[in-house]
């Protein structure tokens, strides 16, 4: 991380801000959409729109799932269709049910359950509702339902926890209009919901805990007030939380705040995590 090369290719002019999925089974396979959905054998160095896991039509698609268990069995999100899965690798694919009113959200990632790699959750935008939906399936993209979420909040951002099995995350605000967002949490698969202890006035983009250790989380965020990105630290696993001040070299302003949208990461090191890296668009 010293040193950055620009690594994809120079016809993506016009883009969203999608999610680059590397591979469980093989770290140099890198995937990313834009227009359809590009592979890389080489960890970025080049890249090839007709690999041979896309073989499905749709311009706004991008390959959302990779199951660790099974290299063949893949999910793909496409903006206007729904969540279609294969089992061969991306010779054949099929619809997932569940998506009948709504279209899944390709610039959010789909999060896996810390103990059962069966079960994922997506965000969906529900066209009947006009609101953001959280979607679940267990089946490894079989069949989508809804997840009950805080009642008269709307979900903006969802993520599993790296190691407590029925645990999720989730960002959400009162409304459209509302400037900032409050962040909770559930402890068993989103039957019941509680909102965790952090400072109002804030923009919350992600929320992560350690895999090796539960009790500490990390909170990405933007006072609204004071226009500088935070990040909050937990070792109570999410009871209390501190902020991680400017002595740290994380207390950076920014130009503008991004709602409703996936603007923010925390990635723990996948074998150091007590290594973190933490960054905000915008």
């Amino acid at each position: 991380g010293l040193t950055w090369e620009t690594t994809l290719f120079t016809e993506l002019k016009e883009s969203y801000r999608e999610i680059l999925l590397q591979s469980p089974w093989n770290s140099d396979v890198l995937y990313f959409s834009i227009n359809g959905i590009f592979e890389s054998t080489d960890r970025g160095e080049n890249w090839n729109r007709t690999c041979p896991i896309y073989n499905y039509p749709h311009n706004t698609s991008k390959i959302g799932h990779i199951n660790p268990d099974d290299p063949k069995w893949m999910i793909m999100l496409e903006r206007n269709s729904g969540a279609f899965w294969t089992e061969d690798g991306g010779q054949h694919w099929h619809p997932g049910t569940g998506y009948s009113t709504c279209n899944p959200s390709i610039s959010f990632p789909i999060t896996v359950d810390a103990k059962n790699t069966s079960k994922l959750y997506s965000i969906a935008w529900d066209f009947q509702a006009q609101r953001n939906l959280l979607k679940n399936t267990i089946n490894h993209g079989r069949h989508w339902e809804a997840v009950k979420t805080p009642e008269s909040y709307l979900v903006e951002y969802a993520t599993c926890s790296s190691s407590i099995h029925d645990k999720l995350f989730i960002t959400a605000r009162t409304g459209e209009s509302e400037d900032v967002n409050r962040v909770f949490e559930s402890m068993d698969a989103g039957a019941t919901w509680a909102e965790m202890a952090l400072p109002p006035d804030h923009v919350y983009y992600d929320i992560k805990d350690s895999p090796s250790n539960s009790d500490i989380v990390l909170v990405l965020g933007i006072d609204i007030d004071a226009m500088r990105q935070y990040i909050y630290r937990s070792t109570d696993c999410g009871v209390t939380f501190n902020r991680i001040g400017a002595d740290s070299g994380y207390d950076l302003p920014v130009k503008r705040v991004i709602k409703n949208g996936f603007a923010g990461s925390i990635y723990f090191h996948p074998v150091s995590t007590s290594i973190a890296y933490a960054g905000i668009f915008g």
